[in-house]
């Protein structure tokens, strides 16, 4: 039984919501999913939020079969999925996780605004270069600080080169597919420069846009959430 839904939605994660009584925006309407694959599986499956290994497992072989990429996210070693374009986390440490063919790559948008999160959502058009190949943060490889970057119009960068430029703490690889892992302990927001401990991040959102990046093809199918820190 897979424990995946809408798996390709699930993404990365993030951006976050600036500290203060604010919060998200809301949208009266979501629109329904807009790339349903045929694995999918009622929420009822995974509202007991199974182990990540048994999820990452799953999804090797979707990517594989669909020659997709997918990013996860897990806290506590459990899968937190999204529902409603929205996943729940506890403020404390979480982990990302990119699954993809070695020469995919996910360009991750993160930031304080919701501004990008709901343009994707009413399939409204993005500003440059949000989405566009060569314009991701310059990040340390092997992510030594445990952060993850925050910008409204730049997006992290996340692919496998070779063993020497990763930028997750460590990948592992099932036959041609890799898995990256990012374990995340605080935010750093670039133009504010600006860093704070997942801890502070308690009653706020971040805000997540993700595209697929390969040297093969224009960049893929915009995908958009907000993480929840209760």
């Amino acid at each position: 039984m897979k424990h995946l839904t809408y798996l390709t939605t699930i993404a990365l994660l993030v951006a976050a919501c600036a500290a203060g009584p604010q919060g998200a925006e809301r949208i009266d309407e979501q629109p329904a999913d807009p790339d349903p694959y045929p694995y999918e599986e009622p929420a009822s499956h995974i509202e007991a939020s199974p182990d990540i290994d048994g999820v990452l497992d799953d999804a090797v072989d979707v990517v594989r079969d669909y020659d997709d990429y997918a990013v996860l996210i897990s806290q506590d070693d459990r899968h937190i999925h999204v529902t409603n374009y929205t996943a729940q986390l506890q403020p404390r440490p979480f982990t990302i996780w990119v699954v993809a063919p070695k020469e995919t790559a996910a360009l991750i948008n993160v930031s304080y605004s919701p501004q990008a999160r709901n343009a994707v959502i009413r399939d409204e058009p993005l500003s440059e270069p949000l989405g566009e190949p060569g314009t991701g943060i310059a990040e340390h490889p092997f992510n030594e600080n445990r952060e993850l970057f925050l910008d409204d119009g730049m997006s992290n960068y996340w692919n496998y080169s070779d063993d020497d430029e990763y930028r997750f703490d460590e990948v592992e690889w099932r036959d041609d597919v890799f898995i990256g892992k990012r374990h995340i302990k605080r935010v750093r927001h670039l133009e504010r420069d600006e860093t704070r401990s997942i801890s502070e991040l308690s009653g706020n959102t971040l805000h997540v846009v993700e595209f697929k990046h390969s040297p093969h093809e224009p960049a893929g199918a915009k995908r958009s959430y907000s993480l929840e820190f209760e």
